[in-house]
């Protein structure tokens, strides 16, 4: 009995796989004809569109988050690591934002510098000056009117550290030996390169006299003078130090000091001394202005 329906469970299903067989021949999958077949047998079956909800529950939060990029995009924070480059400043700038004090300023000088110390209204600085003082002279101990007790040089650059020190002299020296006069300058910009080693060092020109007074004078004359500064300009260069020379403010078309300018040929007069304030002023101005462009411009180069 086991054997009969063993049988019969074979034949049928060898007549299901028959039955199979001649179904699938009459399909899409059958060959037209020998070494060709249909070109419907290329495509990909199509895939039924899964709902939304089931595609966005399958992707994981980390597929899901925007690129980096494109969230500052478009949230506007790209600007802040992506932005323009500051546009570069110039000297004009760096004039425009530089201020002048006194305040930390040493001048020493004669009496064009005692002369700008009582008429030029310069508030805050020092003033070792007095009339006759001259390079052989500038240690003598005495009365300077400015600070109103005696004192000489070197206890002025003992009592403290000076921001700029201005030196006008060498209109009295003229007369003495050029070659000897120029060392004794030298000897005193390296006593304050040595006590004062933060402060700028300028060394100023010395006024120049009227026409008058150098056609009739053998030593106080223009040439004697332009050659002084000639001198103290090339000191100032070689220890590199500033020099600044006033005398295009106060001189006439031949070069010589104006006569509306003075009264004795020599000294401007009281009331013009604001404008070597106002020279000093915006020389010393251009120089800071400078010395920070050019450290702007190292900086960002």
């Amino acid at each position: 009995m086991k054997n009969i329906v063993s049988n019969i469970c074979v034949t049928l299903l060898l007549a299901v796989f028959v039955c199979g067989v001649f179904y699938l021949s009459d399909k899409d999958l059958s060959f037209s004809s020998p070494g060709q077949f249909d070109e419907n047998t290329l495509k990909s079956p199509e895939l039924p569109e899964l709902p939304t909800e089931m595609i966005l529950h399958e992707l994981s939060e980390e597929d899901t988050e925007e690129p980096v990029t494109d969230k500052k995009t478009q949230s506007g924070d790209a600007s802040d690591e992506i932005s323009e480059a500051e546009p570069e400043k110039a000297l004009e700038d760096f004039l425009a934002e530089t201020e002048v004090s006194f305040e930390n300023t040493l001048f020493i000088g004669d009496s064009r510098a005692e002369g700008i110390a009582e008429y030029a209204g310069i508030e805050g600085a020092t003033f070792y000056t007095a009339s006759g003082m001259s390079v052989y002279t500038v240690h003598k101990q005495r009365r300077i009117n400015s600070l109103n007790r005696r004192t000489n040089l070197a206890e002025i650059l003992a009592e403290r550290q000076y921001e700029r020190i201005y030196v006008i002299l060498g209109i009295n020296e003229l007369g003495y030996n050029y070659d000897i006069t120029m060392e004794r300058f030298t000897e005193l910009v390296e006593e304050l390169e040595t006590t004062q080693p933060a402060a700028q060092i300028i060394l100023n020109a010395n006024l120049h006299v009227t026409a008058k007074k150098a056609a009739k004078d053998v030593n106080y004359n223009n040439v004697s003078i332009d050659r002084m500064n000639e001198g103290l300009a090339q000191i100032a260069k070689e220890r590199g130090h500033v020099y600044m020379d006033v005398n295009p403010v106060f001189d006439d078309e031949s070069g010589a000091l104006g006569e509306a300018y003075t009264l004795d040929d020599t000294h401007v007069l009281a009331k013009y001394y604001p404008m070597w304030k106002e020279f000093l002023t915006e020389e010393t101005r251009r120089i800071l202005a400078e010395e920070a462009y050019e450290k702007y411009m190292e900086e960002n180069s």
